[in-house]
Formats: structure tokens, sequence, C-alpha cells
């Protein structure tokens, strides 16, 4: 099953350039997903209640190679590209009025078991073993993300209330505010991401303070963040600088 819908980059999923945002782009990722997910009948409310396991993003690995800007059209389009028996790739293409990818997103889910508190098999039950993967567009594969010692703290946060989801654990969105936040917004207007990969390895729930440190080296910016000494989120974000735009 392959999953298609038209878009728009609205007002809100723009950055300060008037382009498709970072966090607009993972946003319509996250919840094109939900929606293939639905149509399958495997979305988050239906695992949970029928189920008790809810679907854990594990990684996303963006790839920007046109920029999407405010009121442009585009078809979005997602698919499942491997299965193994605890993990799922989904594959979510951005394409522009030209018909060229204007973004990749590779997320990698596995599915938790609420009771248990560990990882739960993908059962013939919920998804068919004679399910047919679709071949991915773009043959890339997730970094290891070996970060060194060579990190500096740049920003303490508390979770709030704000920043909890459904899960009842900080929604994976809001950690990508937080590094975004580490920026300014001369940087932000001056270099466009050219890939982005987050690897999701624990949670943090309300009321926790969580420690952003960050690393940079020439256009590769990387960034951990831990709570209580515990490494929760790695990221590599690679910049590239932004050519001027129509909007100038």
């Amino acid at each position: 099953m392959i999953y298609e819908k038209g878009e728009v980059v609205s007002a809100t999923k723009c950055d300060v350039k008037a382009n498709l945002s970072l966090i607009g782009a993972v946003e319509l990722v996250q919840d094109n997903i939900c929606f293939y997910f639905g149509n399958m009948k495997i979305d988050q409310i239906i695992m949970k209640n029928h189920h008790n396991a809810i679907w854990m993003y594990t990684k996303n690995k963006l790839k920007f190679y046109h920029d999407l800007t405010w009121n442009d059209k585009f078809l979005l389009r997602c698919f499942i590209s491997q299965i193994t028996p605890v993990r799922l790739i989904v594959d979510t293409v951005f394409f522009n009025d030209n018909k060229d990818i204007a973004l990749y997103s590779k997320v990698e889910l596995c599915l938790f078991d609420l009771e248990n508190h560990k990882l739960k098999r993908i059962t013939p039950d919920i998804i068919s073993p004679d399910y047919a993967c679709h071949k991915s567009l773009m043959d890339y594969s997730y970094d290891k993300l070996l970060f060194d010692d060579s990190f500096t703290l740049v920003d303490e946060v508390k979770i709030r209330a704000g920043n909890i989801d459904y899960c009842i654990h900080t929604n994976n969105i809001e950690y990508l505010r937080f590094i975004l936040n580490t920026f300014n917004v001369k940087m932000l207007a001056e270099e466009r991401f050219k890939e982005v990969e987050i690897h999701y390895l624990a949670q943090s729930k309300e009321n926790d303070t969580i420690q952003i440190y960050k690393s940079k080296c020439n256009d590769k910016h990387d960034f951990l963040i831990k709570h209580v000494a515990k490494d929760i989120i790695k990221c590599r974000i690679i910049t590239e600088h932004k050519l001027r735009d129509k909007f100038e």
C-alpha cells in the first residue's frame, strides 16, 4: 500500500525565509505516517487500544534537495520499504511541481509494549507477512553517530506540559525545537539544512530537566541531549549556504 496526499506549504510550516521549515517538514512526515497507518488500521490509537502498544520513532534521516516555498503545492508519498520482526522503515517523499524529489525522509519505528516496557514483535495480526514492501527511491542508510567527547553545553531545558504528547512523554518534534533554539536567526537565514539525522534513544517526561550539548565542525553540527547523564537524543545537522530566493 502506498499513501499519497497533495499538500501545500502553509504559513505555519515556513521558516524565516518563507521556505518549508525543518520543523514543518518533520511534522508533515509524522502526520502523514499517522494517516498512512490509519488507512492500514495500525495507527497509534488502534495499536494502543487493541494491542496495548505504541509505535516508537527511533530514527529519522531527512535529505533536502530542493526548497519548497510559501504556498507551493507538492505531492507527499509514504510507503513501507522494509519490515523486520521488530522494526519498520517508512519512506516519505515530497515531490515538487516539476515532479522532482524535494525532500526524502526515512523513519525507523519500533513497536513498544506498554505492559512489559520492551519491544514488541510485529506479528502477522498487525502486518501480514505477505505485505509487499516498496523499493526506496533513494538508497541511503543511517549513520551510527559515534560521537567523541568534544561537546559543549549550550542549553538546559525543563520539560513542561506543553511539550508532552498523548503517549505522556516529550513529543519527538520538541527535541528538534530545542536544538533549533541553539542557533540564531542570522544563521537560519543564511544557511539551509541539507541533511538531518536524529536518533531517539530514550524518553523524557514532564518536569525532567535536559541538557543540550553541541559540537560543530565546518557545516556539520552534532547535538547530544542528556537527562541525568543518560543520552536520550543524538542528532546531526549538515548545512550549506543558502542562495538568495524570490522573496529578497
